[in-house]
């Protein structure tokens, strides 16, 4: 009897260590499944962008050949800029069959490239770029045969800047990153890494990316610029504690840029929204590398 109880209870421990990406408080911000389209579920986003993409057994094929490499086969998949990446968590999954080793799975950014996962010499890793100019590798410990389908999971957490790693649903990495993931604004996952010239070679399906867009109140400063009246209709008064900044800008839920405004070291901006339809819209404060963002709401 006693162990029959002692095998239940590592029985227990198991489901929950491979179970457990946490998506409580989360939402289903982005679904792109790529079975036949690529076209993106849930109705946030917009379709992925792709070139010499094409699909098979449920799932969208990457050639590995890179954008930049003159050859006009070249394979691109991008999705739409997906904000919720900018929150204080957010959980990544994706299914890969991977055909060819040294090559990068999948990455968020164009300029910043700030997470990307690999494989490199058959093991699977989690590049990153955090603040202050640093650069993380986490090793996986996991070594990924070609051809064969993996699910992966990525899970960031901004206020403890815990990540965690999964493979097949089991924790191959779980850490504490030193600074915090240095984003910049980028928030679109591709099969291209700009920086390396790379690009994966093998099969994706089931994308799916967990968040919610008022997780970022977690991260906001709003210390460093003040926006008034909020809700509003027709004007909006930005003043600004901070005035080494440069642009303002005001973008839609999708990240799509509607006002952009260039400050020269003023201590205030009136902004006219009239031509703004009512509903959730983020301002952005740039300070050199740095973005700062409020929730505004217009009637």
């Amino acid at each position: 009897m006693k162990s029959s109880i002692y095998f239940f209870w590592i029985y227990l421990f198991a489901v929950i260590s491979v179970f457990g990406q946490d998506t409580t408080g989360l939402q289903l911000a982005a679904d792109y499944p790529f079975a036949t389209n690529a076209d993106e579920q849930t109705g946030n986003y917009q379709p992925a962008t792709t070139h010499n993409a094409t699909y098979s057994g449920n799932a969208v094929y990457s050639n590995g050949i890179y954008q930049g490499s003159g050859n006009t086969n070249y394979c691109l998949i991008k999705t739409d800029d997906i904000q919720e990446l900018l929150g204080d968590k957010f959980i990544i999954k994706l299914d890969v069959k991977i055909e060819e080793n040294n090559k990068p799975i999948f990455v968020i950014g164009d300029s910043y490239r700030w997470l990307t996962v690999d494989i490199f010499n058959n093991e699977l890793r989690v590049l990153t770029y955090e603040t202050g100019n640093n650069y993380g590798q986490y090793n996986s410990g996991f070594t990924a045969q070609l051809n064969t389908w993996y699910s992966l999971a990525v899970v960031y957490e901004a206020t403890t800047r815990k990540l965690e790693f999964y493979v097949n649903n089991v924790k191959m990495i779980d850490t504490t990153i030193p600074t915090e993931l240095d984003r910049h604004n980028e928030t679109a996952l591709m099969n291209t890494h700009y920086g390396s010239g790379k690009t994966f070679k093998g099969y994706w399906k089931n994308l799916k990316i967990y968040g919610h867009l008022a997780n970022f109140e977690n991260i906001l400063h709003h210390d460093i610029f003040k926006i008034y009246p909020n809700p509003t209709k027709n004007n909006l008064n930005i003043s600004f504690t901070n005035k080494t900044g440069n642009t303002i800008q005001i973008t839609d839920t999708h990240g799509k840029i509607l006002i952009n405004k260039t400050v020269n070291n003023d201590d205030k901006q009136n902004i006219d929204i009239s031509g703004l339809t009512p509903g959730l819209y983020f301002v952005k404060y740039k300070i050199q590398n740095n973005i700062y963002i409020q929730k505004l709401l217009i009637e």
